[in-house]
């Protein structure tokens, strides 16, 4: 059995048909191959870089959709710490103030607060009262807006909830008619509420790309989600995505997420806070269209391969057929079949060969009749000489022996007796 597939694997390399299809069309394909996979490696290179340039846009935007969201509340502190009796730094006086306006402060689920210049809580908002007298100057929004960088809104997270829960806040400076800074009034939102409060409601709103995965992520790489209410995490704090935000730089990237996923990760800063906005979306569903565009181009390919062939092969086997009815026939010839003669194709180098085969059986035809009547003449004229032979050798009388050669050579002769 393998002495039988070498001999056909042997025969199949000797074949001229397919070793003209091979030199042909392997180089062809390969070359049609190479095209493909670099059409569909550019495409995917242009895709993801219009993804990133596309969602890196769409990221900036919605961080600064979230700093607008939230610059109301800042607004509304900023309009209390314009009030003389925030200014004045009576803590009585601004007890009686926050209470008055607690209606305008509703918002803020975890309280309202001031600080005075060292960061000691003068008033709060009456849920707050606990806290009165204890020293926040560590709290990031104090330092924030006591370096001079103006209102902040959105603080790190602190842990200045009712009860120790979590919290960021949104601050405003209190300044004098001098602007000589004098203290500060944050406002805080809880992350953990018992049901979506402001801080939730922006973020839920802006997320509006279902296909996306989206959450804020400070400098230490603590995360909040955008979509899930009391949803925490922790990002490494070297992460790309991080360090540019920390740095206050906008981009996006091709990278992975905690489940080792290919994701492109948009980020932007949300201005005038410490948080920044990070984005993103899996790699899979972005090229999803490029993977049917990968199949189709395959399949397009496949058919730029397979239907030249195809014509090729049945056009091969068309061309052959002279060919092959001339080695037929050559066979024939040489088994003893002399009157061999093939059709002449359309194809002129082919009719060529073939009128030449057909001279040549005519020729040999003729050359070999003639070959036969040489012989059948002489055999005959050896028969006529073996016959007078034997008629000399069976009579001594000279009449009878000339009567016997006559007769025979008129039958040599094929001449009627009596013609003489």
């Amino acid at each position: 059995m393998p002495r039988k597939g070498a001999l056909w694997l042997a025969r199949l390399r000797s074949d001229l048909t397919i070793r003209i299809l091979t030199w042909a069309f392997i180089p062809a394909m390969l070359t049609f191959i190479a095209v493909g996979v670099f059409a569909l490696r550019t495409y995917q290179q242009v895709t993801e870089s219009l993804v990133k340039e596309r969602n890196q846009e769409l990221t900036r935007l919605t961080a600064w959709q979230i700093a607008t969201d939230m610059a109301p509340y800042a607004e509304a502190l900023y309009s209390i710490a314009t009030l003389r009796d925030a200014i004045q730094f009576d803590p009585s006086r601004q007890q009686m103030l926050l209470r008055w306006l607690q209606p305008r402060l509703r918002p803020f689920d975890a309280g309202v607060v001031i600080l005075n210049e060292k960061g000691q809580v003068t008033a709060t908002d009456p849920q707050r009262q606990d806290v009165v007298g204890q020293d926040w100057s560590s709290r990031s929004y104090f330092r924030w807006v006591a370096a001079g960088k103006g209102q902040v809104l959105l603080s790190a997270i602190e842990y200045d909830a009712p009860n120790g829960g979590p919290a960021v806040a949104i601050a405003v400076p209190i300044q004098d008619v001098k602007g000589e800074f004098k203290g500060v009034i944050a406002g805080m939102f809880s992350l953990i509420p018992s049901q979506p409060n402001a801080l939730y409601e922006s973020l839920i709103k802006r997320h509006v790309r279902t296909t996306t995965r989206s959450y804020l992520v400070d400098a230490q790489g603590r995360t909040l989600d955008c979509c899930t209410v009391g949803w925490f995490g922790q990002r490494d704090p070297k992460a790309p995505e991080v360090v540019a935000i920390s740095r206050g730089e906008n981009g996006a990237i091709r990278t992975r997420d905690a489940q080792g996923e290919k994701i492109i990760a948009s980020y932007a800063p949300i201005p005038q806070s410490l948080w920044g906005l990070v984005e993103e979306e899996r790699w899979d569903v972005i090229t999803r269209l490029s993977t049917h565009y990968g199949r189709l181009l395959l399949l397009i390919l496949a058919l730029r391969v397979m239907l030249p062939l195809l014509f090729a092969i049945i056009g091969m086997r068309r061309a052959m057929r002279p060919v092959t009815a001339l080695t037929a026939a050559a066979r024939h010839m040489a088994a003893g079949k002399l009157q061999q003669e093939i059709p002449l194709p359309k194809e002129r180098q082919l009719a060529e060969l073939a009128e030449a085969f057909n001279m040549m059986s005519r020729e040999l035809r003729t050359l070999y009749d003639n070959l036969e009547r040489k012989v059948e003449d002489r055999t005959r004229e050896l028969f006529t000489l073996n016959t007078l032979a034997n008629a000399l050798s069976r009579s001594l009388d000279l009449e009878e022996v000339l009567q016997a050669a006559l007769k025979h050579a008129m039958e040599a002769l094929k001449l009627p007796m009596g013609a003489a």
